[in-house]
C-alpha cells in the first residue's frame, strides 16, 4: 500500500487557495470500534495546575454516543467530550465539581468544527471558569454540580496522571470521527483568535505561534514515510511467506551469518498476545531446525533461536533495561560470527542469554535449508501478530562487525550486501525478493502495509518542542486522512438517511440492513466536471442486491430505493440501472453473483460529456477510455432533466447485509498505490483518468459570490435583527443598500410586511392578506447603504417599529432603485433609469409583449423586482435576469385586493401536479393547478408569462418577485417529508443563511427559518409568515454546512414541502453548525 509521502505529511495536492494563510494537511480518523486512543503520562510538574487552553479541529461520523475528545482521571474526572445527545461538555478539574454542558447540538458530519476550550479556576466569575468557543463563537451553556474552588488544579496534563485523546480510562466511551490540528496549553488562557481568525466570513485556521508550557502539546498527527514498506502477519498461525531454493538458504558448520528484521507488535504483554510466535526460519522435519521466535507474553521478552530438534538459545530482552514497546518498530539481529552468536536489540547488545558468556553463545550447528519461511514456520506454529519489514539474510558473512560493541541501527532501507540471500519486505509486493537469488515468495494472508519503520514522523508525536509525545492504541497510519479544515472530503452522510445500516471508519464504510433505502455523500456534484471515486467490496452476499454509482436530486429528498431515481449498476450482475431501467450492450447483464470480496469498483462521471462509466479492479466496462471521452454510457438525458443534481450513492435493493467501502480519495485503507488525480488530490487504488477529480473541497471551483472572491453572499442577502423603539430609528449592519425588505415582528402579534425600492418608501404589503398596498409614513423612510432608516410608529401597531418588540427584517439585494417610470412601448429601450441592472441603467430593448414598469434585477445573485401593469390578457413580462426564474411571486397592489401568487419550477416540474403550470397563495390554500395565473408556460430566460387571472387583471398595478438559483447561493426545491424526528435530509450546496417552508398538500404555513434569530441547532426558531402570530421555539430543523435536516413534524410532515433557501457560505468553505 505505498502513499505519497506528500499525502501524508504535507500537500495533499497541487492546487491551492488564497483563502487560508495557514494550510491543514491531514487529520486523524478514530474508529470506535477499534478502541483508539492516544495516551501520555505526565512525569513532570505543569507550569500552572490551574489554568490550561485546549484547541483541535473535529469532524463528527458517529452521532448520538458519548465521544471523548481528551480526558484524564485519578480518581476523578476531567473530560472535553459529545454526549449522548450530541452536546459538548467540558470539565477540566474533577467528576463533582462544576461541569458545562453547550446549549447547542452538534450534529453536522459533513464538515468540521473548531472548538477551543478554556479553564482557569483562578477567575472565580462562574461564566469564566469553562469556556468554550467553536467556529470563533462564544458558545452558551449550563452548568452543573458544586462550584470550582479558587485555585483548584486541573486533571488534565497533571503530573504522574495519564492524558488521553480519543479514549477514557474506562475504555468504553472512544472517539468517532476525525481529530487535527490539537494544541493544549499548559498554564495559560489563550485566546481563541490565536488559533483561528475569520476570512469572508468564514472561521479559517490561523498558525498558532505561542508557547505551551512544560506539558503543553500539539499533535498534528503527521504520518511521514521516508522508504520502506512492510507485512502484517496476523496472529491466526496462517499467515506466512516461503521462499524456496534448493540450495540458497543452506547454512554450513562454519558459515558466518546475519538475521536482521525490524518488527512492530500492536501489544505487547498478557494473553491475547503472541506466546512463542513464530518471526522466521524452516522448522524441518528431521531436523536440524533454524527457527526465530519471540514470547512477547513473558516479562523479559525473551528472543529464540532454535538450532537442533527443539533445542534453543534466548536473549531476555526486557532484563537488561531493555524495551520491547508496543506500537513501535523495534530492530532486531542475530548474527553468527566465528562461531560465536550475538544478538542486538535497538543498536544495544543483548548480554543476557541462557547460555554462554555475557550474551556470546558457542553454536556451529549446520542447516540443510532447501526454504525460507516468514512467518509461521510450520504447521501448529503460533502466528506473531505483528508487523515485520526489510528482513536480511545474509549466509557466508555478515553485516555486523565481530565486536561486543553496540551498531547502528539502519534508517532506510535495507541494500543487497555481499552474500544477501534473502531481502524481503522492502516493497509492496510482500512476495519479492531483492537479494541476488531473486525468489518469489509464496503467499498465504499476509496483507502488504505501508508502515515503515522508516519515518521521521509519526501520528503521536508532539510538534510543539516540548516532546510530550503519545503512545498510540488502536490507530495506525492507515488512519492519518487527507481530509482536513482546509480541504474537507466527500464522505457518506448519516444524515441524509439513517435507516440503512450501520456506518464506521469516519462514515466511509457502510454495513446494509434495510431494504430499499439509499444513503448518499456529503457532495453534491457541480453542474459541471468530471468526477471519480472508488469502493470496496468488504464483505458481499450471494445474491446480494446493493446498487453502486449516483443518485438523482429527486432521490436527496426521498428516503426510498435511489436506485430508481439515477445512475447504478447492480452489485449482483454488475448490470447498469439509468432511473431503474436496465441498460443492455456493454453496460449490460454479464452474469450473475460476480463480485468477490476484495474487489475494488471505479465510478466516474463525466457531467459535462453527459457520460458514465465504471470500472472493475482496474478494468473498463464496455472497453471504454475516460479519458478519450470514448465507451461510456450516455446518461445526458437524467442530467438534462429539471435540476437534476448528483451525488454519490449507494442503495440497498434486496434483503442481504453486505459492507462496502468507500474512498473519496482521502483513506488508504484499501489502497496498494498511490494514484492521484491531476490536481495531485486523493490517493486511490487504480489511475485517475485526465480530468476527472476527487471528491474534495478543493477540487470544487469558488462560487462568484463567497469567499475568496470580491462578493459574498451577504453581499446580496443579510438577516438584521433589532429592537423597535416606536421613534425613528436606523438599522444598520446590512452590509449593503437593500431592495426588498421582508419585516416580522418576533414577540409581538403582527402580521409580515414587506417593501421594495421599485414600489418605494413608505409603501407596504402584507404577505398574510389579500389587501390592497398600503402608504405608510412610519414604515420604512429610506433604503440606506449598510440598511434602512424606520419612521416613527405614532399609533404604536406598526409591525416594522412596534416599541419593545423584537423584529426581524430579511434584506434582499436587487439592481438599485429605479428613477423612472417607463414610457416606452414593448421591444423598445426603457426610459432612462427606469431599469436597473447590477445598479446600471439599461439602455436595452426589453422584451415581452407588455412592457414593465419599472425593474431592478441583480443577475449576480439571481433576484429581480418588476413593477408592471395588469392587461387581462395572455402576456409576457420582461424580468431583467439572465436565466429563467425558478420562483416567481405576484401580487395585485391597486386598485383591487388579491392573492400572493407564487409559481416554483420545483413544483411544476412534479409528475404528480398534471399538465398546468400551476400556482401557490401565499395568503391562503395550498398547490393549485392552473392555466389562468402564469398561462401554463414557465418562464423563459427573458421574459415570464402572466394569464388572463388576477396576476394579471387589466389596469391592475402588480408587482413581481422572481428568483434563480445561483450556485452556492441560492436553491429552491421540494423534498418529501417522513413525518419522523429523524427526518429528510435537504442538500442545498451550501450552508443555509434563510430557509423558507411550504407544504403543498395541506395549506401548512410558511415558514421562515434563519441562522441569526437563536443561531445554533436544534433551536432554530420558526415565523409563520401566512400568520400574526409570534416566533416559535419548536426543534423544526439542524441548519447544516450542506443543508438542513428536519427534526420535527411541522417542518416535515408527510408529503411534499417547497422550500426556498439563501447562503451564508458554499460547502466548499463552510464549517459544521
Amino acid at each position: 500500500m505505498p502513499f505519497s509521502n506528500e499525502i501524508r505529511a504535507g500537500a495533499s495536492g497541487a492546487q491551492s487557495t488564497s483563502l487560508y494563510g495557514h494550510e491543514i494537511n491531514q487529520s486523524l480518523r478514530f474508529e470506535d470500534g477499534d478502541s483508539p486512543a492516544l495516551s501520555k503520562t505526565f512525569s513532570a510538574a505543569q507550569t500552572n495546575t490551574k489554568i490550561l487552553t485546549i484547541s483541535v479541529w473535529v469532524k463528527r461520523a458517529n452521532l448520538g454516543i458519548r465521544s471523548t475528545i481528551i480526558f484524564a482521571k485519578s480518581g476523578s474526572s476531567a473530560y472535553l467530550h459529545f454526549n449522548t445527545s450530541d452536546k459538548l461538555v467540558f470539565n477540566a478539574y474533577n467528576t463533582g465539581y462544576t461541569s458545562f454542558t453547550s446549549d447547542q447540538v452538534f450534529r453536522d458530519t459533513s464538515a468540521w468544527y473548531h472548538i477551543v476550550a478554556q479553564a482557569d479556576s483562578q477567575d472565580q466569575t462562574g461564566a469564566n471558569i469553562h469556556k468554550v468557543y467553536v467556529n470563533g463563537e462564544l458558545i452558551t451553556g449550563t452548568t452543573s454540580g458544586s462550584f470550582v474552588a479558587d485555585d483548584t488544579a486541573t486533571m488534565l496534563l497533571r503530573n504522574g496522571v495519564t492524558t488521553y485523546i480519543g479514549d477514557d480510562t474506562d475504555g468504553a466511551y472512544h472517539f468517532d470521527g476525525y481529530l487535527a490540528e490539537m494544541h493544549v496549553i499548559d498554564g495559560s488562557v489563550v485566546a481563541h483568535t490565536e488559533f483561528g481568525e475569520t476570512k469572508d466570513g468564514v472561521w479559517i485556521p490561523k498558525a498558532y505561534s505561542g508557547s505551551y508550557g512544560t506539558n503543553g502539546f500539539h499533535l498534528p498527527f503527521e504520518q511521514d514515510v521516508v522508504s520502506g514498506f512492510s507485512g502484517n502477519f496476523d496472529d491466526d498461525d496462517s499467515d506466512s511467506i516461503t521462499f524456496t531454493d534448493a540450495t540458497a538458504y543452506d547454512i554450513g558448520s562454519s558459515d558466518d551469518f546475519t538475521v536482521e528484521f525490524f518488527i512492530k507488535y500492536p501489544a505487547v504483554g498478557g494473553s491475547g498476545t503472541a506466546y512463542y510466535g513464530d518471526i522466521a526460519g524452516n522448522y524441518a522435519t528431521s531436523g536440524p531446525h533454524f527457527l526465530l521466535s519471540l514470547n512477547v507474553q513473558s516479562t523479559d521478552r525473551d528472543l529464540y533461536i532454535y538450532y537442533g530438534n527443539g533445542q534453543a538459545y534466548y536473549w531476555s530482552i526486557d532484563v537488561q533495561g531493555l524495551t520491547l514497546d508496543a506500537g513501535v518498530w523495534h530492530h532486531m539481529v542475530i548474527q553468527r560470527d566465528g562461531g560465536l552468536l550475538r544478538s542486538w536489540f535497538n543498536g544495544t547488545r543483548v548480554t543476557n542469554a541462557n547460555a554462554g558468556t555475557d550474551g556470546k553463545i558457542s553454536n556451529t550447528t549446520a542447516y540443510d535449508l532447501s526454504k525460507f519461511v516468514l512467518g509461521v514456520v510450520y504447521a501448529g506454529g503460533t502466528g506473531i501478530g505483528a508487523k515485520l519489514s526489510n528482513f536480511r539474510l545474509v549466509i557466508g558473512g555478515t553485516v555486523y562487525a565481530d565486536s561486543d560493541s553496540d551498531i547502528t541501527v539502519p534508517t532506510s532501507t535495507l541494500t543487497n550486501v555481499t552474500n544477501t540471500k534473502l531481502l524481503a519486505l522492502t516493497s509492496s509486493d510482500v512476495t519479492e525478493d531483492i537479494s541476488s537469488e531473486n525468489n518469489t515468495g509464496v503467499n498465504s494472508g499476509v496483507l502488504s502495509d505501508n508502515d515503515s519503520p522508516f519515518t521521521t514522523k509519526t501520528l503521536g508525536d508532539d510538534a510543539s518542542g516540548r516532546g510530550n509525545n503519545f503512545t498510540i492504541s488502536g490507530l495506525s497510519y492507515i488512519d492519518v486522512m487527507a481530509d482536513s479544515p482546509t480541504n474537507n472530503f466527500c464522505t457518506l452522510n448519516p444524515n441524509a438517511y439513517s435507516g440503512i445500516g450501520t456506518f464506521s471508519e469516519g462514515n466511509l464504510t457502510i454495513t446494509t440492513s434495510t431494504n430499499n433505502r439509499g444513503i448518499h455523500g456529503t457532495f453534491s456534484l457541480p453542474p459541471s466536471g468530471k468526477w471519480y471515486y472508488e469502493v470496496h467490496v468488504d464483505s458481499y452476499q450471494s445474491g446480494g442486491g446493493t446498487y453502486l454509482g449516483w443518485g438523482t436530486d429527486a432521490s436527496l429528498g426521498y428516503d426510498e430505493a435511489a436506485s430508481s431515481k439515477g445512475i447504478f449498476f447492480s452489485g449482483y450482475n454488475e448490470q447498469v440501472l439509468l432511473d431503474g431501467s436496465g441498460q443492455s450492450g456493454g453496460y449490460g447483464i454479464t452474469s450473475t453473483n460476480v463480485v468477490n470480496n476484495g474487489d475494488i469498483y471505479s465510478i466516474l462521471l463525466d457531467v459535462d460529456g453527459g457520460l458514465f462509466y465504471y470500472a472493475k479492479n482496474g478494468t473498463y466496462f464496455n472497453s471504454a477510455d475516460p479519458a478519450a471521452g470514448s465507451g461510456g454510457l450516455d446518461v445526458s438525458a437524467t442530467l438534462a432533466a429539471a435540476n437534476t443534481r448528483v451525488t454519490p450513492c449507494i442503495t440497498r435493493g434486496g434483503s442481504y447485509n453486505e459492507t462496502y467501502s468507500v474512498n473519496f480519495g482521502q483513506d488508504t485503507k484499501d489502497v496498494a498505490s498511490a494514484n492521484a488525480d491531476e490536481n495531485g488530490n486523493g490517493t486511490f487504488e487504480y489511475s485517475v483518468p485526465s480530468g476527472f477529480l476527487a471528491l474534495c473541497a478543493k477540487s470544487l471551483t469558488d462560487p462568484e459570490l463567497g469567499p475568496n472572491k470580491s462578493e459574498q453572499a451577504t453581499d446580496h442577502y443579510q438577516t438584521a435583527l433589532y429592537e423597535g423603539t416606536g421613534s425613528s430609528q436606523n438599522v444598520t449592519g446590512v452590509g449593503f443598500k437593500p431592495d426588498w425588505i421582508w419585516v416580522k415582528r418576533r414577540d409581538g402579534t403582527q402580521e409580515p410586511s414587506v417593501t421594495d425600492s421599485v414600489r418605494g418608501t413608505g409603501k407596504q404589503l402584507r404577505p398574510a392578506a389579500t389587501a390592497i398596498e398600503s402608504s405608510e409614513t412610519d414604515c420604512i423612510t429610506s433604503f440606506d447603504s449598510d440598511g434602512f432608516t424606520l419612521g416613527a410608529d405614532a399609533s404604536g401597531n406598526n409591525s416594522y417599529n412596534y416599541y419593545t418588540d423584537s423584529h426581524v427584517a430579511w434584506c434582499w439585494k436587487a439592481g438599485g432603485a429605479p428613477t423612472a417610470t417607463n414610457s416606452a412601448g414593448a421591444g423598445n429601450v426603457p426610459t432612462a433609469g427606469s431599469v436597473m441592472i447590477d445598479g446600471v441603467a439599461s439602455t436595452s430593448s426589453l422584451a415581452g409583449t407588455n412592457p414593465a414598469n419599472k425593474i431592478s434585477a441583480n443577475t449576480k445573485a439571481g433576484f429581480s423586482i418588476v413593477s408592471f401593469t395588469g392587461t387581462g390578457s395572455n402576456a409576457t413580462v420582461a424580468h431583467g435576469l439572465t436565466k429563467a426564474p425558478d420562483v416567481c411571486i405576484v401580487k395585485e397592489r391597486s386598485p383591487g385586493t388579491g392573492n400572493w401568487f407564487v409559481y416554483s419550477r420545483a413544483e411544476n416540474d412534479q409528475p404528480s401536479d398534471g399538465a398546468h403550470v400551476g400556482y401557490f397563495n401565499i395568503s391562503t390554500s395550498a398547490f393549485t393547478e392552473s392555466d389562468i395565473i402564469f398561462n401554463d408556460t414557465p418562464p423563459t430566460d427573458t421574459v415570464f408569462h402572466l394569464g388572463t387571472g388576477n396576476s394579471n387583471k387589466s389596469s391592475d398595478e402588480l408587482i413581481a418577485y422572481l428568483f434563480h438559483e445561483v450556485e452556492g447561493f441560492s436553491k429552491f426545491g421540494i423534498f418529501s417529508g417522513n413525518s419522523n424526528a429523524d427526518g429528510t435530509f435537504v442538500y442545498c450546496g451550501f450552508k443555509p443563511a434563510r430557509i423558507w417552508l411550504r407544504q403543498d398538500a395541506t395549506g401548512i404555513d410558511w415558514t421562515s427559518y434563519d441562522l441569526k434569530r437563536l443561531g445554533y441547532n436544534v433551536d432554530n426558531n420558526s415565523l409563520r409568515d401566512k400568520t400574526s402570530g409570534q416566533e416559535q421555539t419548536d426543534d423544526d430543523l439542524d441548519i447544516l454546512s450542506n443543508g438542513f435536516k428536519c427534526r420535527r413534524n411541522f417542518a416535515n410532515n408527510q408529503g411534499d414541502v417547497l422550500f426556498f433557501a439563501w447562503a451564508d457560505s458554499p460547502v466548499k468553505y463552510s464549517n459544521a453548525r
